[in-house]
């Protein structure tokens, strides 16, 4: 594997910068420059005088906690069940059972403990994941939003290994009226595959970036992982503090990744250039300036050889 060091805007006589990565030494790059990483009408930088190491470090196992509602007051059941159902479909499509260090993590609210046994049918059954030996599945019948799933990923954090990821996700949109025929909402949709679905490319970042401690469709400056949708390391999830069931507004499990922020230098932002493999380390979700005022010159892509 290399990392190329590249500008946005290359002067013609410049070469991306290509840094080997060795497999015994870490090897450590200082930039007195800007980086940048853009999409849309939004950019996301790296401050100045910033130093980033690689170290192949591999990642030796991933977590997935998913927290589904299937109790939304207000909503048809077909309607929860065809999110929920679809969002760990996408999930088992990308392979991640296929990697035999990999565990599902499911967390289910019911309406009521009779749904039980209805729910293991209709979707574990259905989905194939039904007594699983890499899937663990647990119920819960009250509404304490995404408490259930937080906690869970705190539990876990504390007994993984140092070299451990755990990524979160959501039934986002159980709650939004959509229609019978598409359930789910499109940034979801997006969301499951950019962030979750993309559990190899996370790994082989974070496998070669010690120093990396949450990645999420992009971040804020207080280390928020947008839409909750996010991998981190258990260092720093155990960092937060252990969840508490109050207060239980809905926003809150959002912020709770930010109690303890990481510094914007590690954190991962996967949406930039997504189909060029182009990624900015210590991105921040900046409304379309750059983090330190300055013009951006360039940004931090990953590929394998």
């Amino acid at each position: 594997m290399k990392i190329v060091l590249q500008r946005l805007f290359p002067n013609h006589n410049d070469e991306p910068f290509e840094v080997p990565l060795s497999k015994i030494e870490e090897t450590q790059v200082k930039k007195n420059y800007p980086a940048i990483a853009l999409h849309g009408n939004h950019q996301w930088s790296i401050k100045e005088h910033q130093e980033v190491v690689f170290q192949d470090k591999p990642i030796e196992k991933m977590h997935i906690v998913y927290f589904g509602n299937l109790a939304v007051p207000r909503q048809t059941p077909q309607k929860l069940l065809a999110i929920v159902s679809g969002q760990l479909a996408s999930i088992l499509r990308s392979g991640f059972l296929k990697c035999e260090q990999n565990i599902l993590h499911i967390h289910l609210v019911l309406p009521h403990p009779r749904r039980v046994p209805s729910a293991s049918t209709s979707l574990l059954r259905r989905l194939g994941i039904f007594r699983h030996p890499r899937v663990e599945v647990r119920f819960s019948f009250r509404n304490a939003y995404e408490f259930p799933g937080i906690a869970w990923v705190y539990a876990l954090a504390a007994v993984a290994g140092p070299n451990d990821l755990i990524g979160y996700c959501h039934s986002k949109g159980a709650s939004h009226k959509t229609s019978a025929r598409q359930p789910r909402l499109p940034i979801e949709k997006a969301l499951t595959q950019k962030v979750i679905c993309a559990w190899r490319r996370v790994k082989t970042i974070f496998s070669v970036m010690p120093n990396l401690k949450i990645a999420a469709i992009t971040t804020s400056s207080t280390s928020i992982g947008w839409f909750n949708f996010w991998w981190a390391r258990p260092s720093h999830l155990l960092k937060q503090g252990m969840p508490v069931r109050n207060p239980v507004r809905k926003w809150w499990w959002e912020v709770w990744l930010a109690q303890k922020p990481a510094p914007v230098n590690e954190q991962l932002n996967l949406q930039a250039y997504p189909r060029r493999g182009m990624f900015s380390i210590g991105s921040t979700y900046s409304r379309g300036f750059t983090l330190d005022g300055s013009r951006p010159h360039k940004i931090i892509q990953f590929y394998d050889r």
